[in-house]
């Protein structure tokens, strides 16, 4: 039997939708979570990073994105999904500019490993969840499954939401009729 995550064992998952939050509107959750509770430790941004490079990246046959980075800070697993070596990235946003769909962003995580623990000193809900004023984010308790499309499971204790991708949204981006 599998050991629980530390956020099994407090007993919360967090809920992150992106289609609510896509973090270009406020940054309240990164400010309480960097500033607040855990200077030098911004794991709410790391979360948001990578649910959405997970879920809206579109994993190119021809990455483009893998290609301009200088430093190979992008690599594709065995998966086949395009991973972001943090240490290496450099910041100079060439796979930005790359992308033909516009699914990369230019959040960088500081050079060390934040890592979120869902304030687990803190009593009630984690500061981020308090702090966001769309409804982004909340906190149920661990286990819960949440209902509806488009939920995916991103590690034990973290759910992802992310609207179903229409290609006809994106009009001509990338040059593409």
């Amino acid at each position: 039997m599998k050991a629980p995550s530390k956020t099994e064992s407090e007993g919360r998952t967090l809920l992150l939708d992106l289609a609510v939050c896509d973090g270009a509107e406020c940054d309240q959750c990164e400010a309480i979570c960097d500033n607040l509770n855990h200077p030098g430790n911004n794991g709410i941004s790391k979360l948001r990073e990578q649910a959405t490079f997970a879920h809206y990246c579109r994993q190119c046959e021809d990455q483009a994105c893998l290609k301009a980075c200088p430093v190979d800070a992008l690599a594709k697993n065995d998966e086949g999904v395009v991973e972001r070596a943090n240490l290496l990235c450099i910041g100079c946003d060439s796979c930005v500019m790359a992308c033909p769909f516009g699914t990369i962003f230019t959040e960088l995580i500081p050079f060390l490993d934040s890592t979120c623990d869902l304030c687990s000193e803190k009593e009630g809900e984690p500061s981020c969840v308090s702090s966001c004023p769309y409804g982004g984010l909340k906190s149920v308790p661990a286990g819960h499954e949440p209902e509806g499309e488009n939920w995916y499971k991103q590690r034990d204790g973290l759910f992802i939401h992310v609207e179903a991708w229409q290609p006809e949204l994106l009009g001509n981006k990338g040059g593409k009729q």
